[in-house]
């Protein structure tokens, strides 16, 4: 399908492959700084100039107990170097008794990497209270890594 803008066909990027990783265990963390969850996935980008769109969400979030705020973060590492932060956001509030949290995990992010090296992306997470959980009701949370090409 081609789009004309002004007239003029555009090309918006190209899809070049697509990686999935599906998660079913719980993660548990008592961290107030961000702790690496086993939540990961690894993809090689064709191309420096590729982008990388990295979708990850599902698994409900809750707490031990009392009032909590989570927080997670996407980290990501190029080949066998150290993993560097992407982008941090907030998980949810729990502020009902039993542990109940309002969100599951849920992040879209669009990377320029510069890289043809493997790229780990990878969850980590943090609680300012309790145990904080992501997954706790051991369904299902999927990271899914797109390459996009010029």
């Amino acid at each position: 399908m081609a789009i004309f803008v002004g007239g003029t066909e555009k090309s918006f990027g190209k899809l070049l492959q697509v990686v999935t990783a599906t998660f079913t265990d719980n993660q548990s963390t008592t961290s107030t700084s961000a702790a690496a969850s086993t939540f990961a996935c690894t993809i090689t980008p064709s191309a420096s100039s590729s982008k990388v769109m990295v979708f990850c969400d599902g698994g409900r979030t809750s707490y031990s107990g009392g009032t909590a705020e989570g927080k997670s973060w996407l980290y990501y590492q190029v080949g066998s170097g150290s993993f560097s932060e992407i982008v941090h956001w907030k998980l949810g509030d729990n502020n009902q008794s039993g542990g109940y949290a309002k969100t599951s995990l849920a992040l879209n992010h669009l990377h320029s990497p510069n890289s043809t090296s493997a790229l780990t992306y990878k969850i980590y997470f943090a609680t300012n209270a309790n145990t904080y959980f992501l997954n706790s009701d051991l369904s299902r949370v999927t990271m899914t890594l797109m390459e996009i090409g010029a």
